[in-house]
């Protein structure tokens, strides 16, 4: 184990100590083989440890969002009596040893809430998609986030509050609701904040934009000091079909009325685009091209561009580009696929 050493007198709170060190190292250890056998081996060496184990896994009912498959392989006898060399492991570790890993991906996650753990403590955990690919987490109360490509966003969950920061790129979150917990999302100079419901966030350097799927979210402007919530004041409340854009230096929040559908087309492949600026289109774009696509022009990013774009088929939306819009769409090698305008 590289979890360290329990800092416990107490046999008890030590072995729950080492349980909980476990689990941190399995979250943020490759799952190779020899750290699942050396888990192995200490989970099935005293039943204590296995108690241990399993109720930090059951702890916040994490384990009601693992499938029953993966419950019953952390249940197996094979785990839960073993008591041959670490290395017969080896010949029977499939499925079993694949249920484990899925199983510890979820559970580790239920660490922050530990009374074992300082619940102030940032613990920053990085939720990152590669270009690209979307993915999905589940978060430890139970929330989903949904990432798109090229996307990344940082987790701080503690006893008080819940906290995401975007990053970069585009995210879905579905909230679970918990009243006296507020859950937060950071995206550059906005704060969202909501109890239970599910929204859309698209950061891209400083503009972000945010759009209400199901309930509500009250949207602040960094630095704002107005009292109540008023768009000029800096703080916004939204409802289902209504979206949000900020860039910076603006001196207002400006509210419309959209299809979230459109907006979360992405989690699907396609991305779909009402009145948008070129440059927040083609930002979006670069997320699933392996080609960048640079606007040369500064001009041709302020083009407002309504559309849709399958992220599978991006040559075809280019070579449509130069005939909807004053551009060119010049191959340049390495530095990818430029926009220039058309003289």
């Amino acid at each position: 184990m590289t979890g360290g050493t329990p800092c416990s007198a107490d046999p008890e709170i030590a072995r729950l100590e080492a349980a909980a060190d476990w689990l941190q190292t399995l979250s943020s250890t490759p799952l190779e083989d020899a750290t699942l056998e050396s888990w192995l081996e200490w989970y099935g060496r005293d039943p204590a440890n296995q108690k241990a184990f399993d109720g930090i896994v059951e702890v916040w009912g994490a384990m009601a969002h693992v499938p029953p498959a993966v419950r019953a392989a952390l249940r197996s006898p094979a785990v839960g009596t073993r008591v041959a060399p670490v290395s017969s492991a080896r010949q029977s570790r499939t499925p079993l040893w694949a249920a484990l890993a899925a199983s510890l991906v979820v559970a580790c996650t239920t660490l922050v809430w530990l009374g074992l753990r300082d619940p102030t403590v940032d613990h920053g955990e990085v939720l990152a998609s590669p270009l690209g690919v979307n993915s999905t987490s589940q978060l430890p109360d139970g929330s989903v986030v949904e990432l798109g490509g090229r996307t990344s966003a940082r987790l701080s969950y503690t006893a008080a509050e819940r906290r995401v920061e975007v990053l970069d790129g585009e995210v879905y979150l579905t909230v679970a609701k918990d009243a006296g917990r507020p859950f937060v999302v950071d995206a550059g100079a906005l704060r969202v904040t909501a109890v239970g419901t599910a929204f859309n966030v698209r950061r891209s350097g400083s503009d972000v934009v945010v759009t209400v799927g199901e309930g509500a979210v009250e949207v602040v402007r960094s630095g704002s000091a107005a009292r109540g919530c008023e768009p000029a004041g800096g703080c916004v409340h939204l409802t289902a079909g209504r979206q949000l854009r900020y860039r910076e230096g603006a001196k207002a929040l400006v509210v419309r009325s959209v299809d979230p559908a459109v907006t979360t087309s992405w989690r699907n492949g396609v991305l779909k685009f009402v009145d948008e600026p070129l440059s927040a289109v083609v930002s979006s774009v670069n997320r699933y091209s392996h080609r960048p696509i640079q606007i040369r022009d500064a001009a041709l990013g302020g083009l407002s561009f309504t559309g849709t774009v399958h992220v599978e088929r991006i040559d075809n939306w280019l070579n449509a580009l130069g005939s909807a819009f004053p551009l060119r769409v010049v191959e340049a090698g390495e530095e990818g696929v430029l926009l220039v305008s058309r003289k």
